[in-house]
C-alpha cells in the first residue's frame, strides 16, 4: 500500500508518503506563502527517494482545515488533481484531529485562527466530543472541557496543563493509514476545504459596517 499525504494548512509543510508500512517525508516548519511553489517539488523529490512514482499510489489525503485559508485551497487542489488523473480515493483530515491522532487521554487541540482567535476540537479516549471549533483566545480557558492542550502554538496563553505539537509527520502518516485502511475515504469530488470562519477580508468588511 502507497500512500501520499500533505498538510498545508499552515505556515508549516508536511508531506509524508508511506509504502508498505515504511513512511517517507519530510515536515518543514515555515514556508511562509511559497506553498504553491515549494509542495510539487518536495512532493516529486519524495517520491523519486522511496523509488515510486504517481501511478503507484494507492490513495491519496491531505487536512482539510481549519486553517490558513490559502494553504488549505493548495493542498486539496494539489490532492484532488492526482486522485482525478489516478482515478484513487481520498482522505480527508482536520488539522485539530491531527494533533490528537497520537493522544488517547482526554485533550484539547489548538491552533492559530489569526487575529486572536484559536481553532481548537476537543476529544476524550480518541473520539471526538466537539466539531472543530472557533473561539476567541482570551475566552480559551473557559471551555468546558477537560484535559491537557496540545497546540502548535507558542503564544497561546492558558493556565491549563500544555503540550507542544511537533509530530506531524508520524500523526500524518499514521491517520491516513488507518483511514485508507478502514474505507473511511471519498473521491475527489468529496473532498473539500473545512473553513470554520469567515476569510479575514470578509470578517473585516463585516466589521466596519
Amino acid at each position: 500500500m502507497i500512500l501520499l499525504a500533505l498538510d498545508t494548512s499552515k505556515k508549516s509543510l508536511t508531506v509524508s508518503l508511506t509504502v508498505d508500512g515504511v513512511q517517507h517525508g519530510a515536515y518543514f516548519a515555515d514556508c511562509g506563502v511559497t506553498h504553491s511553489e515549494v509542495l510539487l517539488p518536495h512532493i516529486q523529490r519524495i517520491m523519486d527517494e522511496a523509488g515510486v512514482t504517481v501511478s503507484q499510489l494507492d490513495g491519496v489525503g491531505c487536512v482539510v482545515g481549519p486553517g490558513s485559508f490559502t494553504g488549505i485551497r493548495i493542498g486539496v487542489t494539489t490532492v484532488r488533481a492526482i486522485a482525478q488523473v489516478q482515478n484513487i480515493p481520498c482522505v480527508a483530515v482536520t488539522s485539530t484531529e491531527l494533533m490528537a491522532y497520537l493522544e488517547r487521554e482526554a485533550c484539547i487541540t489548538a491552533t492559530d485562527a489569526a487575529q486572536k482567535k484559536v481553532y481548537y476540537q476537543a476529544f476524550e479516549c480518541g473520539k471526538p466530543l466537539t466539531e472543530p471549533s472557533v473561539c476567541e483566545a482570551k475566552d480559551f480557558d473557559a471551555l468546558p472541557y477537560g484535559g491537557k492542550v496540545i497546540t502548535d502554538m507558542p503564544s497561546l496563553v492558558t493556565q491549563r496543563p500544555c503540550v507542544q505539537f511537533d509530530s506531524s509527520l508520524e500523526a500524518l502518516g499514521g491517520i491516513v493509514s488507518d483511514r485508507f485502511s478502514g474505507g473511511k475515504t471519498v473521491d475527489y469530488n468529496g473532498l473539500v476545504p473545512l473553513y470554520v470562519r469567515e476569510c479575514q477580508a470578509v470578517e473585516s468588511l463585516k466589521a466596519k459596517k
